[in-house]
């Protein structure tokens, strides 16, 4: 976004006046009043990720806790949302706003949750600390097991849009089964772009992990429409440029503790 377009938006979104707090209660779902993200509430917790006989970069196992409480959205961003703060549409597939926007870069997507965050601070009251942003690999791996081992088997066929079923195009979100906390599209749809640098996961025992300090390419998750459905997997790894956009990669936001620089 230009430094010109983004002097309009902060305009017109003062001009507004939308100044109404919406409470965010600790482990309740609530809706961003502004762009109409649905955020799910996720508790702190441990499990496990990676596994021990699939692809190279998906071992070794390694036992993950994640201290602090947070919340993710119940869908991909879609191409209406993005439009309330990015007045640019860089989706390829654009038949419906509730398609999931994608094409974006890394950097444009993390772009965008600093200016969901800004915005959000003129009407929410977030918890100290908390930011929207990325979820790292961590949260991600997290969310999509809700809870359980993450063995889905031949039920992600009905959770996800994937080569053999999207007839090469994105999706409208929501509109295959959720995981057991409710949230859509986790496989299949798009790629979902993640904070963290591409590495070797750690092994052994870590707590609140966020990849390495640099790197080449940020790590990807959950397959796309373009993809054979052995990519929609809790394990499988993707990755890509930051700087760089396709149109089978897109993102969500979680609410979260800011990350360290």
């Amino acid at each position: 976004m230009t430094s010109f377009c983004r002097w309009l938006f902060w305009l017109g979104f003062f001009a507004a006046g939308l100044r109404a707090e919406t409470v965010i209660v600790p482990g309740k779902n609530f809706t961003e009043p502004r762009t109409k993200i649905d955020l799910v509430a996720v508790p702190a917790g441990s499990f496990m990720m990676g596994s021990t006989d699939g692809e190279p970069d998906e071992q070794p196992l390694t036992k993950v806790t994640l201290t602090h409480p947070f919340w993710v959205s119940k869908t991909e961003i879609t191409q209406a949302q993005w439009r309330v703060l990015v007045p640019d549409m860089p989706a390829y597939f654009t038949v419906d706003f509730e398609q999931p926007v994608e094409s974006m870069s890394w950097e444009q997507a993390t772009e965008y949750c600093q200016l969901l965050t800004q915005m959000a601070r003129a009407q929410l009251k977030l918890p100290a600390g908390y930011v929207f942003r990325l979820p790292t690999e961590a949260e991600w791996s997290y969310v999509v097991r809700a809870g359980t081992d993450g063995q889905y088997g031949r039920k992600v066929k009905k959770m996800a849009w994937f080569d053999g079923n999207s007839r090469q195009s994105t999706h409208n979100v929501a509109q295959k089964q959720p995981n057991a906390w409710g949230i859509y599209d986790l496989f299949g749809n798009v790629w979902e772009w993640c904070a963290d640098w591409y590495a070797p996961l750690p092994g052994g025992e870590v707590k609140d992990p966020v990849g390495p300090r640099t790197g080449d390419m940020r790590v990807k998750r959950g397959g796309s429409w373009w993809e054979p459905v052995d990519f929609c997997t809790v394990n499988f790894r993707g990755r890509g440029v930051p700087g760089d956009g396709s149109f089978d990669t897109g993102f969500r936001v979680v609410l979260a503790p800011e990350l360290p620089q």
